[in-house]
């Protein structure tokens, strides 16, 4: 997994590519809560170039929703591929969390 981040206005935007699995969980973590405890706290993360993530991904995504929520905070999701859709809504995240369609989408939701 790699990663660039960039503010647009008050979003920070994670644009993230390569497979998110297990031996990249702990970056990924510390990534989200270093953002958060920055106090960027209203996060869009670009899955676009991500064709695969498995349960330990997942799981950071979740408890760094449930951090920044607690802050006033948001976490959004924007153009996941086809298998991450899958992957949200198996686990039914799809409810939990916001997904969009494109970056331009999701920023202007916040």
């Amino acid at each position: 997994m790699e990663y660039k981040t960039r503010q647009e206005g008050s979003v920070t935007v994670i644009e993230l590519s390569g497979e998110i699995d297990v031996s990249c969980a702990p970056q990924l973590k510390e990534l989200l809560q270093g953002l958060i405890d920055e106090g960027k706290n209203q996060l869009l993360v670009n899955l676009a170039d991500v064709p695969f993530m498995d349960s330990s991904g997942l799981g950071i995504f979740i408890n760094a929703f449930k951090r920044n929520k607690q802050t006033g905070g948001a976490i959004k999701f924007a153009s996941p591929q086809d298998a991450l859709r899958k992957v949200f809504s198996l686990t039914q995240t799809d409810k939990v969390f916001s997904i969009f369609d494109s970056v331009e989408d999701g920023l202007s939701s916040f």
